[in-house]
């Protein structure tokens, strides 16, 4: 809503998904415009005090932020990967070479709400990246799971725009593909399921998948499996009366560790696979990120809600016996400036770090778009603030 300043000028936001601020010179007497208006900053929702003080959010990107890759070491250092910049990247998933991540990402660096959202595959070596899915106007394509082979991928396809919730579910009927990387042949259709969760899990052998939809007489989610080898319905592997998600196997395939909100907060239980017959609560808030076999011994490493990574160690015992957790020990917590919700965390498999998105600043990206007018009037806010303070001045 546009706001009037004793400056004469009216305060206003615009643009369809890049907010940003804007003063119009205005006679309140004449009822109409004065000059051209002038480009204050990236933000919105602005509001102006009677002495002259404008306040507003900064950044403003509604959808489709600017995004790039870089990884982060255990100390918690950010290394750009030097990859493309794009418009709503998100869902990294790391090759076992660790020289490729595949993403999705606006098919063109377009600001209309209708681009949609395509696969794409980052070279991390040659810096390099395009499109290894092609859906049409209707469809977004998102959360990319390579295949164990090396040669495919499966992905999501849906109507509906990529899920900016914490949960990452997208609401509705939505399709799983499989892919070829060289582009040969159609992809595949896999399943079809309602409010999938945009991340899924394969075996090793690449002969199951592992995901999170809607379950059956229930508005919330359970984990379901089904092969990829054989025309056959899925099965249920656990399911209650809240939220079960972001599954995540264990290196030999034995274990699935996954979220549950059953007892009111979202914890971290184990269930063996493809059994499902009990659980085993970790007794962690957050989410399961990955697993290792580390000298022999397999590692669950799982993301909190304070943005903290933590590992612990799982000893197998007999089938059907409960697992032995070693104690949970902290390996960094992620920065700020990335996005921390687990569809936007990819692991590294040899050391400790982790492959994320990140956003890029908002003013970088204004300054190659906008050539600020000149304006002795209007004071500029301090860069590093999320909320902004300026002075509009006669």
């Amino acid at each position: 809503n546009p706001d009037d300043s004793p400056s004469g000028h009216i305060i206003f936001a615009q643009g369809e998904t890049q907010r940003e601020v804007w003063a119009l010179p205005f006679s309140l007497a004449r009822l109409s415009a004065t000059g051209e208006p002038i480009r204050i900053a990236n933000g919105q929702v602005p509001s102006v005090s009677n002495n002259g003080t404008l306040i507003y959010l900064r950044g403003g990107r509604d959808e489709k932020e600017t995004r790039h890759l870089a990884w982060v070491d255990s100390s918690g250092n950010l290394e750009p990967v030097g990859s493309p910049e794009q418009y709503n990247m998100n869902s990294p998933s790391l090759s076992l070479d660790q020289k490729s991540a595949l993403v999705s990402a606006h098919r063109e660096r377009s600001r209309s709400e209708h681009s949609p959202t395509s696969i794409w595959l980052h070279d991390l070596v040659r810096k390099g990246a395009y499109p290894v899915s092609f859906p049409s106007e209707e469809f977004n394509d998102m959360a990319p799971v390579w295949h164990p082979d090396g040669n495919r991928f499966l992905f999501a396809r849906s109507t509906v725009r990529y899920p900016h919730a914490a949960r990452a579910r997208v609401i509705g009927r939505t399709q799983i593909m499989m892919a070829r990387l060289d582009g040969s042949g159609e992809p595949r259709e896999v399943c079809t399921a309602d409010n999938l969760l945009v991340k899924f899990a394969i075996t090793k052998d690449g002969s199951h998948l592992i995901y999170s939809c809607k379950g059956e007489q229930k508005d919330d989610n359970d984990l379901f499996y089904m092969s990829l080898e054989e025309d056959s319905p899925p099965v249920k592997l656990r399911g209650t009366p809240a939220f079960e998600g972001f599954p995540c196997l264990s290196t030999d395939d034995r274990f699935v560790a996954y979220s549950s909100g059953e007892s009111g907060d979202l914890l971290i239980y184990l269930t063996e696979f493809p059994s499902g017959s009990t659980r085993w609560p970790l007794f962690a808030q957050g989410v399961p990120v990955c697993w290792r076999n580390e000298q022999d011994a397999e590692v669950l490493y799982y993301l909190t809600n304070q943005r903290e990574v933590f590992r612990v160690s799982v000893e197998s015992n007999a089938n059907g016996q409960a697992p032995t957790f070693g104690t949970p020990q902290p390996v960094f917590n992620t920065p700020q400036s990335f996005l921390v919700w687990s569809h936007r965390v990819a692991p590294a498999y040899d050391d400790e770090r982790v492959l994320v998105v990140q956003e890029v600043s908002t003013d970088e990206e204004a300054s190659d778009r906008v050539s600020e007018p000149p304006s002795s009037s209007i004071q500029q806010p301090d860069s590093e603030q999320d909320v902004a303070l300026v002075m509009v001045q006669n």
